[in-house]
């Protein structure tokens, strides 16, 4: 059985558009789960229902085993850190770091172990005195962590805790927050609509649209086989087209025919075919040879340089193409080119885009 269940719970706050549709999910003890998806998808929701602040209109959370539905907020054992983070500016790092214990009557001894131990855990024992004020924008999110581990909560909620900071510092934090995590062993329910951030942090990932769970796996999992258009989609994949299958089972799209090695789709069916950004080989097309399989022949648009590789974006029958080069590459915009695809890169869909 799971540290936590939530089984088959929705929340509606109008009758056209519920929030949560009859989502289940189990948390191990230990594990970080990170519910990934766009802003409206119904994640804060989930997360409030978990925590208490909101009652599901049907369906239980389980914890422990025991029902959660009439334990009040207080009592459930919870923490929870805000994308604002909810410091308080007018008083110390060690100040709000003591918040939490100071609610549960700690004695002062214990109290003052405590907090130490908690500016020690996120690198800022330096700066227990410092006014939060008077703190980094990278030092805030660290008091924060500090302040909902310190009364030792059985779970840990996170909604957006990166959301309001720049790239490069979120992705510095984003690698400290799963170590802090990992470090005191805390179950740990993670909110992003960053999928770098959740792969970063989590251990496993639900995706989340329209008040329901898409996908629910590791991060390896969801990247090499995402379940539907929208999941790919959202992990980043651009290169989404539709198409037909003949009736020697060959994928008919407009950017090309690809024959799926490991699949055998039914012929006549309408599909989707993902094409992943690796590239197995790429020349000039010449259009003396007839387009074999696998292949797209496009015109280059553009090449952006993104450090350890360059981003390759080809037109093809209406269609703007994403790929990735990590090579020598001496075509320039405007040169019409032949891509060759591994069948391996392919995935199919018997369905149209959502």
């Amino acid at each position: 059985m799971s540290l936590l269940e939530v089984i088959a719970v929705s929340k509606s706050y109008s009758l056209d558009a519920p929030a949560v549709r009859d989502v289940s999910l189990g948390i191990e003890d230990g594990e970080i789960l990170c519910l990934l998806g766009p802003s409206g998808c119904g994640k804060t929701t989930l997360l409030r229902m978990i925590a208490g602040l909101e009652r599901p209109d049907q369906g239980r959370i389980m914890f422990e085993g025991r029902d959660m539905g009439k334990v009040p907020p207080h009592e459930r054992g919870f923490g929870m850190m805000f994308q604002d983070f909810a410091l308080f500016p007018h008083k110390s790092v060690r100040e709000n770091v003591a918040f939490g214990l100071r609610m549960q009557h700690m004695a002062t001894p214990e109290l003052d172990r405590r907090v130490v131990a908690m500016l020690e855990l996120v690198d800022l024992a330096r700066l227990g005195e410092r006014q939060v004020a008077d703190i980094s924008g990278g030092e805030q999110p660290r008091v924060a962590l500090a302040r909902a581990l310190a009364p030792g909560p059985r779970l840990l909620m996170l909604d957006e805790p990166l959301g309001a900071l720049d790239r490069a510092l979120r992705e510095r934090l984003m690698l400290d927050a799963r170590a802090i995590l990992k470090r005191v062993g805390m179950t740990a329910i993670y909110v992003t609509h960053d999928q770098t951030e959740a792969f970063a942090v989590g251990d496993r990932l639900a995706v989340m649209n329209r008040g329901q769970i898409i996908q629910v796996g590791k991060p390896l999992m969801l990247y090499q086989q995402p379940a539907t258009p929208f999941v790919a989609k959202f992990l980043g994949f651009q290169n989404l087209v539709n198409g037909f299958v003949d009736e020697d089972g060959s994928i008919v799209t407009p950017v090309g025919h690809f024959i799926l090695r490991e699949s055998e789709p039914t012929p006549g069916k309408t599909v989707t075919l993902l094409i992943k950004p690796d590239i197995e080989a790429i020349s000039e097309n010449s259009q003396a040879v007839p387009q074999p399989e696998n292949t797209i022949d496009g015109t280059l648009d553009a090449v952006i340089f993104r450090g350890r590789y360059l981003q390759v974006w080809v037109s093809v029958q209406g269609y703007r193409l994403l790929f990735e080069e990590y090579g020598d590459f001496p075509f320039q915009p405007g040169d019409s080119i032949r891509l060759t695809v591994s069948s391996s890169q392919l995935l199919l869909y018997e369905s149209l885009p959502q």
